[in-house]
């Protein structure tokens, strides 16, 4: 028997529209929770000169005067994403004139991915259950019987990123922002 990965065996109950939904929320809120003006919108189409596009969510913030658009796509995936689905994000930013991109899936990222995510800087999300949060350090253990005064969030992201000697992971809640906000920010 080998090491059991939680997050490999990540399977959120949400459907396509639910997780879009619940993207868009969380982008949302942090954006209140940090005081930026946002709109963010489901299901938008973009109409460009080259054609319409059809964005999962857009994120559209007012900064120092300036509009920033932020595009953001999410793969309800059983299997790790593709190169190929970040490659069509950054054509749609760069088609429709966005500033970012971000990729939320239900599964990993392949190597492709997040090598021209880095390249390109698109933001990588994993959305897992909250309960994979609740980490035991054993071997062969299948699943853990969470006790009832740890306070879990139903859902929670793992933003994926290269870093210069492997892959770097941060934790994504309405709580704990950070890696987003410096995502937007910078």
């Amino acid at each position: 028997m080998g090491v059991y990965n939680p997050i490999e065996a990540n399977t959120t109950d949400m459907t396509d529209t639910e997780f879009e939904k619940y993207v868009a929320s969380l982008v949302k809120q942090m954006s209140e929770k940090e005081g930026i003006k946002c709109s963010v919108k489901h299901n938008y189409i973009a109409r460009v000169n080259d054609g319409n596009y059809q964005i999962d969510v857009i994120a559209e913030y007012t900064f120092l005067g300036g509009q920033f658009i932020i595009l953001i796509e999410c793969k309800k995936y059983k299997n790790p994403v593709p190169r190929e689905k970040v490659e069509i994000l950054y054509n749609r930013i760069r088609s429709i004139g966005a500033h970012k991109g971000m990729l939320f899936s239900t599964s990993r990222f392949q190597q492709g991915a997040i090598d021209f995510a880095k390249k390109h800087g698109i933001a990588l999300v994993q959305v897992i259950d909250g309960e994979l949060l609740y980490n035991v350090k054993s071997v062969n253990i299948e699943k853990v019987e969470i006790p009832p005064w740890v306070n879990l969030p139903r859902y929670c992201g793992v933003m994926v990123r290269k870093v210069d000697n492997g892959i770097g992971c941060s934790v994504i809640t309405k709580e704990y922002d950070d890696a987003i906000v410096n995502f937007i920010m910078n």
